[in-house]
């Protein structure tokens, strides 16, 4: 194992301009104790750093410094700065010109010699480290380049790369005009795992309450150090590699350099696991491992703790709802004594103990789906047994408003395109309802909810998780106690009614990009669940249905949450086996079915290794609940079993999303 390069870090203020430069790590670790500014100017500064493959430092290495591209995802960059590696490995880039305001940078070392023959220069080594925002970089700023600080820019910045470009920009980063949100979080979500002045992974992130894996992100960079330390992309190591890492059939060619391996890695985390980490050498530079054997797949998850309830000494646990906000905030529902819990983008606790809002929300009665309107209010309900509240949270004013429609317990909340709330009921017996909170502009809502009966529908279970297509208006409620959805057509003239599916408990739905209705079936098994899709032009038709078939492993099993990402691929998770299965439906051929499950090599869904070793291997456990995806591509999970892994955010594997689902833009990016 390499002994990371300790370096002292400072700011400073330049000439007449008075520019703070300061240390990237030091900016995101401690800052520089003053605030971030905005800098249009061209300044002469200077950056040096290192470029390693694995051990030995990389000599003849291209370096150039890039700010991302604008035009859309993955598109071309700017260069702005560059420089060549000595004899060590070392680079320093002088006279660096300026990037635009918010724009974030990045460093990328292509090919060199790796400590082998004079005069080899080994083209498939691309390196890649995230710097972040160019504000941050300065005189001070120091990098060291290797095989770590790529495979975390590659999970982390998956949804942004391009993944096919090799010349004349190998490494195209880029966003919309409308995601630099999105983008901004997914290079901080770099930083939170490895620390690019080390070059090493952390083990914790900056934030201090989030548990980063830092032995699985040793392996996977072990994975890539054979064939940056050969000869050439037609080496033994990289051929390996590259066949290793090629996409599953229909999504994409192999790669040819190791930053479009980690990127296929990131991407698709359950192809060829077993062959993957079979190509770690037996001393390998970075340490400590996952270990002899391969792990279920190669996901990255970072496990948060979500603060404490309102006794400020019990750690918030077992929560049970989740959604993100038009900022990436996360807000988190189901703790007792603490009701609503935010945390931003990359993780960091921003409520306080017993989370938001007033002492009826913070003490509620197991707060269960949450929801975001279209002016940023945030929406839950109580599963009080008898009863129930609305509660509506306003950030800006910090204010809690409570409304009680008096009938059984509250479980589903969700928001249609003209900001109505919508609710439903969940309780073994009596009469089961939706409901609706119409909008009734300038921020407010009725106090008098308008409710639907659907006791002759909705079956016993009730309806835990409620959809609304913000783009039609329609409601879905799958029935967890029979095996019907029920819907609810806009301009809601005719009678709930349902739709009956081969399962025998629905939970959950999704709208698609092309107003699909998802619904997930919860029964419990191998191959026990299926994916049901009501077709947007037949909504009343009967369902289609989808199951993988497996051999070995567990297929679809026990599944509740379903989230659509921006790529219109469908996420199911699974809380009897703990795993996360990926599907397309637009790419291959599943029992007749047009469409794709990407399962593992075993026949189960993805669930990153948990370097904790709390509860289980994986940190997709046993009683995950719900999910979300944000604007950067992180793929959240809330666990409303296990009180040992709370929260957890996924990376690499999800593309950047609309996080929020009442503006109806499902299944694109942003």
């Amino acid at each position: 194992m390499r002994t990371p390069i300790v370096r002292s870090f400072s700011c400073k203020r330049l000439g007449p301009a008075a520019v703070l430069l300061c240390s990237v790590s030091a900016w995101f670790l401690s800052g520089c104790a003053v605030a971030p500014y905005t800098d249009t100017a061209t300044h002469t500064l200077v950056i040096s750093g290192t470029a390693f493959g694995g051990q030995p430092p990389i000599s003849g290495a291209s370096i150039t410094l890039f700010a991302n591209g604008s035009t859309g995802y993955g598109s071309t960059p700017s260069g702005i700065g560059t420089a060549t590696t000595d004899s060590n490995g070392h680079f320093q880039i002088t006279n660096l010109t300026g990037c635009p305001p918010g724009s974030q940078i990045y460093i990328v070392a292509t090919g060199g010699n790796p400590g082998l023959t004079a005069g080899t220069n080994n083209n498939a080594i691309v390196l890649v480290a995230a710097l972040g925002d160019c504000a941050t970089v300065g005189a001070s700023t120091h990098v060291n380049i290797d095989e770590v600080t790529t495979i975390a820019a590659a999970y982390a910045l998956s949804g942004f790369a391009n993944t096919t470009t090799t010349s004349p920009v190998p490494v195209q980063i880029g966003a919309s005009a409308t995601n630099t949100t999105g983008l901004t979080h997914a290079f901080l979500n770099a930083a939170n795992i490895v620390d690019f002045n080390s070059g090493s992974a952390r083990a914790t992130t900056p934030g201090g309450n989030g548990s980063v894996p830092s032995n699985m992100i040793n392996s996977l960079a072990d994975i890539l150090e054979p064939c940056v330390n050969s000869t050439s992309k037609t080496s033994t190591s990289c051929s390996a590699l590259f066949t290793a890492a090629t996409p599953p059939a229909g999504f994409g060619s192999a790669p040819v350099n190791t930053w479009q391996a980690a990127l296929d890695m990131a991407q698709f985390p359950g192809n060829n696991t077993a062959t993957l980490y079979g190509l770690i050498s037996a001393t390998p530079s970075f340490q400590p491992t996952v270990g002899a054997s391969a792990p279920n797949d190669l996901s990255i998850g970072v496990l948060y703790t979500a603060g404490f309830t309102t006794d400020g000494t019990t750690a918030a646990e077992v929560p049970w709802g989740i959604a993100a906000d038009a900022s990436d905030n996360l807000w988190i529902t189901g703790v007792t004594n603490a009701g609503l819990i935010e945390l931003s983008s990359n993780g960091t606790v921003l409520s306080p103990n017993g989370g938001w809002g007033n002492t009826a929300l913070q003490t509620a009665n197991s707060t269960r789906q949450v929801a975001v309107d279209l002016n940023g209010n945030i929406w839950t309900v109580d599963n009080a047994t008898g009863g129930g509240n609305i509660y509506e949270y306003t950030p800006g004013t910090a204010t809690t408003k409570v409304t009680t429609p008096g009938t059984i317990a509250l479980s589903g909340i969700a928001v249609d395109g003209s900001n109505n709330i919508w609710y439903s009921t969940k309780a073994s017996s009596g009469t089961q309802i939706f409901g609706q909170l119409a909008y009734q502009g300038s921020n407010t809502f009725a106090t008098t909810p308008t409710t639907f009966s659907t006791s002759n529908v909705i079956g016993s279970g009730g309806v835990y998780a409620l959809t609304v297509d913000a783009k039609t208006g329609n409601v879905w409620g799958p029935s967890q106690g029979a095996g019907i959805t029920n819907f609810f057509l806009s301009p809601y003239t005719a009678p709930v009614s349902s739709t009956a599916t081969s399962g025998s408990a629905n939970y959950a739905a999704a709208i698609d990009k092309n107003g699909n209705t998802w619904i997930t079936n919860t029964v419990s098994g191998t191959n026990a669940s299926s994916l049901y899709v009501s077709a947007h032009g037949n909504p009343t038709g009967t369902p289609l249905v989808y199951t993988p078939t497996v051999t070995s492993g567990l297929g679809l099993d026990g599944s509740r949450s379903i989230v659509v990402d921006g790529n219109n691929r469908i996420f199911i998770n699974s809380y009897t086996a703990g795993a996360i299965v990926e599907f397309d439906p637009s790419v291959g051929s599943t029992g007749g079915n047009s469409g794709s499950f990407l399962l593992t090599s075993v026949g189960n869904g993805f669930a990153p290794y948990n370097s904790a070793g709390i509860n289980s291997s994986a940190l997709v456990t046993n009683g995950d609940q719900t999910m979300a995806i944000d604007a950067a591509g992180a793929l959240w999970t809330v666990n409303g079993k296990s009180g040992s892994v709370p929260v957890v955010q996924i990376l690499g594997v999800a593309a950047p999303t609309v996080p929020v689902l009442a503006q109806g833009k499902y299944g694109v990016k942003p």
